[in-house]
């Protein structure tokens, strides 16, 4: 016998239920049903995630959707009826009706009568009228609840409508089910239960209440946050029953009179199961398998009997290329996938035609060899030892899953191309599923119950694993902070956990885009976001759906290749082949080897430099390092030692170690370190004979860490060594062991080899071309980068120029050895005012003679405003007799202001900090005040001749034992940095953001509040002329404009006119005890204070 839970709601009708898919079928099976039927509001983002859960679940799935439809004559007024899907044609109809709803900001999507008519009259579902807000609800009048049911019965025939009562004993719904069932025709109508499932159990009620409040953005207790009814959870379908008796029992105490209740059950009807559709992708050839090889054959010559990249492959391994191609033509022609390969193919090479910067490769695609030949990647997977098998295994049904990288600024118009080839109708992007994590829920969760953000700040320090954050459940055995916020707000983290993994919001994927063979809209719900056209689906099941997503992602790096090689060319008259250039350049090897890798992609951070000089002590860089550096710098290599493994061999201090012989070829490259994805896949087969497919299936397994299947690969592995290697079966158990502990941490060699070829590139045009190189950075780059790659400029003898009306353009400009900065990056100037001045500046005959051949020329799209602008950055300079100079030092409060990021001068300081006589008084009663304030925290520490105050983020315990500020062991890295400035303390007042030690990793608003008054008396107590904020919260306190992390802002220095002094904002000194690579940063910035004062 059937028992059908129906009109249940998951997290896809988001703010209604809490419900997540798999939770919702396995409680639904506990509870005795044997099927669900799905309705979410405006929604079928649920019936994947459910059809392929269900088997395992034991419960089937019924396939459908509660609609917002607006009343035929009332604009404004909505029904809720739902439809139940009857077989495959009315879920192409019910995605194509939804692609097809109107929408109003403030209710979202609707289907207006008419539309919804038209849908349910094909007879491919089953309707009913609805529970929550339905024409029967208390709000609606007899009238409306009399025109709404004649109206149905007109438009649905009596075979697809059913009535809804809904098992819920309150007035409202007594009054609703009353409604019903007096308007019931007895041998005619039937009715079903409904018991509006929205989360699973009664102890969820308020959780989603909770959830409904932040996706409103609003609080939990906002008067406009509805509190939902409770009893919405999952129940038997006897409590059903009992909640509809009671209700009816209610609407007789009120006087009401109601029918029979007839139940029936329509799920014989609805036979509708989905399955996994067939793929569609556009039609590339009428035998695309024949087309394929007819590329491969006209391209061939170009990679294989050209060098590229600095190889060119020895005759010898021409069989090698030929047997490897011939392997992937006939996995391609057996699995379906050449249409693909070829629509791929397309979209690089008019990208290429048109002057579109295209990378190298992204991702697993640099292990095919038909890629590289057809010009989908530059990376020769026989080259670098890359396996086909890592990115299509012929064993599964997968998708091949090419990821392009182009420039950004031009990344819209493939999108263009796509659409105007292949049809508007058949292109799209996908969706992205915003969802609650650990810590957004613990933090979401703590800002809708009004808890102070300071105690719910643990959020941002849950661990990751693999990038991840771990479950709430788990950070809360491993963080001493979570289980203080637990304690103290009980309630607060239950609701978070139960929300953990909850929908918040759809948004859309930056860069997955769908290209079909035919329209979209019957595949997928598709809306209109914007200027953007998006599908319903995300990327873990819109293939599912038949639709092929490829990732047309924009990488800012391309641009800047882009626009340096245009400058070369502009500049030398040469035009630089990106391909012609050798990947293990002894410069540019040279460049890495020193750590000079400042705008660098990959390269950039302190500690990357750190380990680049570690591994060139005592040798040359190679490539194929490069590409294990950018594999082996991050968190689980760290972590687990990886990484200092791999520089102990390069640097000869450990021996090359392998387990067994057999390991060697694999890991030879690596030095016996396991770094690659494709190594393990090696591993696998040289040791216990598994095939490169099979060797994939235990890549996956570890990486996904799926314990079942881990053990059985591990089990099969074991044999294998034993029979293959010759291993014992001990032996070959604790090999496992260790190759599943650090395959874990293992990363994808296509990508590190196609992106390491991003890196040398942009190296070799910094070394070579240093000119065009910086001036294309600056272009690119955000501001918060600007300011090291200005001071790494002036490193290398190129200075920038603030702009001249006579010499900028459109970019930045070569002239000599410097760059003159664009007029419009003056802040207040617009690229409209930048355009009236240059084309000014044509019309007076491509110069201007003074100020006055400026005005009469530049019309009034530069203002006067915007002119004074210019003046007080000295660009109208070269053409006014006696003006200061550009570069005059009088100039640079006005430059830093206008031309943030691009001044590498500073305000001098010229002015000591006077502390003696009167203003020494009024600090010492300043101090004392503090004190009795605050509980006597430490004293700041006063140099006999000060010149710089330093801003500590917070005093030590120890400080605060002492009653003085620098006692500590942590004052260690600021006084080593003081003295390789060439300072003393004597020049220094020492000072502190908070005037008492933190209570813990994060400093609160409230610490905040406490301390910030007494430091701000002191700076207008000792007006510093220049000062050193060392820490994120010091510095972006006092400079809030500025953007970044500290270590990109640290060393930079910017003029406060309020304060009238200089701020060099630095990092904690307590970096310094994790990285000691930091302690060089730290010295660069007393070194640049006492440049500022000298």
């Amino acid at each position: 016998m059937n028992k059908t839970m129906w009109g249940a709601r998951t997290h896809f009708s988001v703010g209604e239920s809490i419900l997540q898919p798999d939770d919702l079928l396995k409680q639904a099976k506990e509870v005795g049903y044997t099927h669900v039927a799905i309705a979410d509001t405006m929604s079928v983002s649920a019936v994947i995630d459910l059809a392929k859960s269900s088997k395992k679940a034991g419960v089937e799935v019924i396939t459908g959707c509660t609609l917002r439809v607006q009343h035929w004559d009332h604009e404004g007024k909505f029904f809720y009826p739902k439809v139940y899907v009857k077989e495959a044609q009315g879920f192409v109809d019910l995605l194509a009706a939804l692609s097809e709803c109107e929408s109003a900001k403030k209710i979202g999507r609707f289907f207006d009568w008419f539309a919804f008519r038209r849908l349910v009259q094909t007879g491919n579902f089953v309707v009913t009228t609805g529970d929550a807000l339905s024409a029967f609800s208390s709000v609606m009048s007899d009238d409306d609840v009399t025109a709404f049911i004649e109206r149905m019965r007109d438009d649905v025939s009596a075979s697809q409508l059913v009535l809804e009562l809904v098992a819920v004993a309150s007035p409202v719904f007594a009054r609703q089910n009353a409604r019903v069932l007096e308007h019931t025709i007895v041998g005619s109508d039937g009715v079903i239960i409904n018991g509006m499932a929205m989360y699973a159990t009664e102890e969820d009620a308020k959780a989603r209440d909770v959830v409904n409040a932040i996706t409103r953005n609003l609080r939990y207790s906002h008067g406009a946050t509805p509190k939902q009814i409770a009893g919405l959870h999952i129940r038997d379908f006897d409590t059903l029953m009992e909640g509809v008796m009671g209700s009816l029992d209610l609407a007789t105490e009120m006087g009401l009179a109601w029918g029979t209740v007839l139940p029936i059950d329509p799920t014989p009807m609805l036979s509708y199961r989905w399955t996994k559709a067939d793929i569609s992708i556009p039609k590339m050839a009428e035998d695309e398998f024949v087309e394929l090889v007819r590329q491969c054959k006209k391209y061939w010559s170009d990679r294989i009997d050209k060098p590229v990249l600095g190889y060119k492959p020895d005759p010898s391994l021409l069989p090698v290329y030929q047997a490897r191609l011939k392997t992937e033509l006939m996995v391609l022609k057996e699995l379906g996938f050449c249409g693909y390969f070829l629509l791929v193919a397309d979209i690089c090479r008019w990208a290429k035609d048109n002057g579109i910067a295209v990378g190298p490769g992204r991702g697993s695609v640099g292990g095919s060899l038909i890629a590289y030949v057809i010009g989908i990647t530059e990376v020769d997977p026989i080259r670098f030892d890359l396996l086909f098998e890592r990115f299509i295994n012929p064993s599964r049904l997968d998708l091949p899953d090419a990821d392009l990288d182009f420039m950004s600024e031009r990344r819209h118009e493939i999108i263009t191309y796509l659409r105007e080839t292949y049809g508007k109708a058949a292109v799209a992007s996908i969706s992205n599923y915003n969802t609650l994590g650990a810590p957004s829920a613990l933090r979401e969760v703590g800002k809708a119950l009004d808890i102070p953000d300071r105690d719910y700040a643990c959020s941002s320090y849950i661990p990751k694993e693999h990038g991840q954050s771990m479950s709430l459940a788990e950070a809360l055995d491993k963080m001493p902070e979570l289980q203080t916020y637990q304690k103290k707000h009980p309630q607060a983290f239950d609701i978070a956990q139960r929300v953990e993994g909850t929908m918040r919001s759809m948004g859309t994927h930056a860069a997955g885009v769908i290209v079909a063979g035919r329209p979209i809209k019957g595949m997928a719900v598709v809306e209109d976001r914007g200027e953007d056209t998006v599908v319903n689906w995300d990327k873990r099941v819109v293939e599912e759906q038949g639709l092929v997503k490829i990732d047309v992602l924009g990488l800012s790096n391309l641009d800047i290749l882009r626009r340096a090689i245009d400058k070369i060319f502009h500049d030398y008259g040469e035009r630089i082949n990106l391909l012609d250039l050798h990947l293990d350049d002894e410069k540019t090897m040279a460049a890495f080897g020193r750590g000079e890798t400042v705008g660098v992609f990959q390269f950039e951070s302190g500690g990357m430099r750190k380990l680049l000089k570690d591994m060139a002590k005592y040798e040359p860089l190679t490539f194929e390092e490069l590409a294990a550096a950018t594999a082996l710098f991050r968190p689980g290599p760290l972590d687990s030692g990886l990484l200092d493994d791999y520089v102990n061999v390069r640097q000869g201090i450990v021996m090359e170690h392998y387990e067994h012989p057999a390991m060697e070829p694999a890991l030879k490259a690596t030095k016996g370190v396991i770094v690659y994805q494709e190594q393990v896949m090696q591993l696998t087969r040289d040791l216990a004979g598994f095939t490169l497919a099979e060797a994939d299936n235990v890549r996956k397994a570890i990486g996904k860490k799926d314990k079942d299947k881990m053990a059985e690969q591990g089990d099969k592995f074991v044999r294998g060594c034993v029979d293959v290697a010759g291993m014992g079966e001990d032996q070959a158990k604790e090999l496992w062991d260790k190759i599943v502990l650090f395959a874990g941490y293992a990363f994808n060699k296509s990508h590190s080899v196609a992106y390491s070829i991003i890196s040398v590139w942009t190296m070799y045009l910094k070394v070579h071309y240093p000119h065009a190189f910086y001036a294309a950075s600056l272009e690119i780059h955000k501001e918060d980068k600007l300011a090291g790659l200005v001071a790494d400029a002036a490193k290398r003898g190129i200075e920038i120029l603030p702009p001249d009306v006579n010499e900028s353009t459109y970019g930045f400009k070569r002239v000599g050895d410097a760059l003159v900065a664009p007029i419009s990056r003056v802040k207040g100037l617009s690229e409209i005012s930048e355009k009236a001045v240059l084309d000014g500046r044509e019309l007076a005959g491509g110069k201007f003679i003074d100020r006055a051949h400026f005005d009469k020329h530049v019309p009034g799209k530069c203002n006067k405003r915007q002119r004074e602008f210019l003046e007080e950055v000295g660009a109208f300079a070269s053409i006014t007799p006696g003006a200061l100079p550009a570069r005059h030092p009088d100039r640079v409060k006005a430059q830093l202001e206008r031309l943030p990021g691009l001044i590498a001068a500073s305000v001098r300081v010229d002015r000591p900090i006077v502390c003696d006589g009167p203003v020494l008084d009024i600090l010492k009663r300043t101090l004392l005040e503090m004190r009795d304030a605050l509980g006597a925290p430490p004293l700041p520490k006063l140099g006999s001749k000060p010149k710089i105050m330093v801003i500590l983020e917070a005093p030590s315990s120890k400080d605060e034992k002492k009653g003085k500020l620098f006692e500590s062991d942590s004052a260690l890295p600021v006084k080593e940095a003081i003295k390789a400035a060439g300072l003393t303390t004597n020049d220094l007042y020492i000072t502190s953001f908070l005037k008492v030690p933190k209570k813990d990793k994060t400093i609160t608003n409230e610490e905040i509040s406490a301390s910030r008054p007494w430091l701000d008396k002191e700076i207008e107590i000792l007006k510093p002329g220049l000062i050193i904020a060392l820490g994120s919260n010091v510095s972006r306190t006092l400079c809030p404009d500025e953007r970044g992390s500290i270590m990109d802002l640290a060393g930079k220095v910017v003029f406060d006119r309020k304060l009238d002094a200089s701020i060099i904002l630095g990092i904690n000194p307590g970096m310094v005890a994790f990285d000691p690579a930091k302690q060089e940063t730290l010295d660069a910035i007393f070194i640049r204070a006492a440049e500022l004062i000298s």
